[in-house]
């Protein structure tokens, strides 16, 4: 338990060490126990250039959960791309603030000491509070990351101040229609707010910061395996299977990444922006 000194902390802000040492040892257990999980790129994409990507957790929800749409990311960049991927697993299966550097970085590292090019680009990525907070690091480090990708999650109002939203990193936003967390009507205001507002650049918003919907898919078909409880009590059920979702979800993905990567991949572009129109008639 943190006890505080009432003179010391009143006079000088500071935090108590007792305070600082039971974050440490509440900590450095989860951390040295955590499973990361690390997806070289297919073997049949050597030779290709490599990005790299780091996926954050959503809250209860284990790595190895998104190893499947992990995979399939890899595969619906197989032409173009061999795709890392670094899942790391924070404390209690929780992305919170405290500990989000740590993971990230130590992620980064494993994926270093393993062959990827720090020089490669690299791709942040998150699904559902994992995307709420991975998007505050990527925000900070962008002079380092390449693009974003936010699943059952978004960019929150905070990038919106004064009519205008700005945002440092290209992002794109997926949204699934049946997701019972992070709502359509919620995505929808994302693409207002990042597309269709007339404070803002349409054409800018498409290609930086799309959002798109995919029909029939729930919150937890970003990943798979038994939901949190939160998620149980909260999403809808899915329309598709969880392999459907996946391969919709890596398409989406994928043609994203390609236009940030290669801007001169003009099939990419009309692919997403066929997707974008699709999404704003939710057809």
């Amino acid at each position: 338990m943190c006890i505080r000194d009432r003179v010391s902390t009143q006079s000088t802000g500071a935090f108590p060490m007792n305070c600082l040492l039971f974050v440490f040892f509440a900590i450095l257990p989860a951390t040295i126990f955590a499973t990361d999980i690390l997806l070289k790129p297919l073997s049949a994409t050597s030779g290709l250039p490599e990005v790299g990507m780091v996926l954050v957790q959503g809250a209860g929800i284990k790595p190895e959960a998104y190893q499947s749409i992990a995979i399939e990311f890899q595969n619906a960049l197989s032409d173009y791309y061999a795709l890392w991927v670094g899942i790391p697993e924070f404390p209690g299966d929780v992305a919170e603030p405290v500990v989000l550097d740590d993971g990230i970085e130590r992620m980064l590292d494993t994926m270093y000491k393993a062959g990827f090019d720090s020089d490669s680009p690299l791709v942040m990525a998150g699904h559902s509070l994992g995307g709420a907070m991975v998007q505050t690091w990527t925000d900070s480090h962008a002079k380092n990351v390449t693009a974003q990708i936010l699943m059952g999650s978004f960019l929150t109002r905070v990038y919106k101040t004064d009519y205008v939203f700005s945002y440092s990193v290209p992002t794109l936003t997926i949204g699934g229609e049946l997701d019972g967390l992070a709502r359509a009507t919620r995505i929808a205001e994302a693409y207002y707010t990042q597309i269709l507002d007339p404070y803002q650049d349409q054409s800018s918003g498409e290609a930086n910061f799309p959002v798109t919907i995919i029909l029939g898919v729930s919150h937890m078909q970003f990943a798979d395996g038994d939901p949190p409880n939160l998620v149980l009590k909260r999403d809808l059920l899915p329309e598709v299977s969880y392999e459907q979702a996946h391969k919709l979800i890596a398409a989406d993905a994928a043609v994203f990444l390609r236009t940030r990567l290669n801007s001169s991949d003009a099939d990419a572009r009309n692919t997403l922006s066929s997707r974008l129109q699709q999404t704003r008639t939710l057809r």
